[in-house]
């Protein structure tokens, strides 16, 4: 949604150079994949060096092979990190489609400034919410 809001002149020129809304959108979908997953493809890194995970350990302890419990773990991880790909994934194509007409249009009109309370206005007594958002109104220009 950042890439679509903010970078909109750049949106608008693609479609009138006659690029689909999915293409106009490519690089705001590129961008969110790679920040959403940032996490995920940190979590494979350090996965067999820093953490013993409870499936293996469990299959290990139980009597099973070290490389079998290890070749589950592999699996296991990699399928994980296929979910969180595939929902970043459709989550950035339902954006595109509500931010595009059924003409290929640019409609910002889907978005709307949230005016609800945040989880943390729901949950902090008002006089420790004024204490912890002070500092933040200082910095505000």
């Amino acid at each position: 949604i950042d890439h679509l809001t903010t970078h909109k002149e750049y949106v608008s020129v693609l479609l009138a150079f006659g690029a689909t809304p999915w293409e106009a959108a490519w690089p705001g979908f590129v961008r969110s994949a790679q920040k959403a997953l940032i996490p995920a493809i940190n979590g494979m890194n350090v996965i067999g060096l820093v953490t013993i995970p409870g499936m293996m350990t469990g299959q290990i302890l139980g009597g099973a092979s070290p490389v079998k419990a290890a070749r589950y773990q592999i699996v296991i991880t990699f399928l994980i990190s296929a979910c969180s790909f595939m929902s970043v994934g459709f989550i950035c194509l339902l954006t595109i489609r509500e931010c595009f007409d059924h003409e290929g249009r640019h409609d910002l009109a889907c978005m709307v400034k949230q005016s609800r309370l945040k989880i943390a206005q729901w949950s902090l007594p008002p006089s420790i919410r004024r204490c912890l958002l002070a500092p933040l109104r200082c910095l505000r220009p």
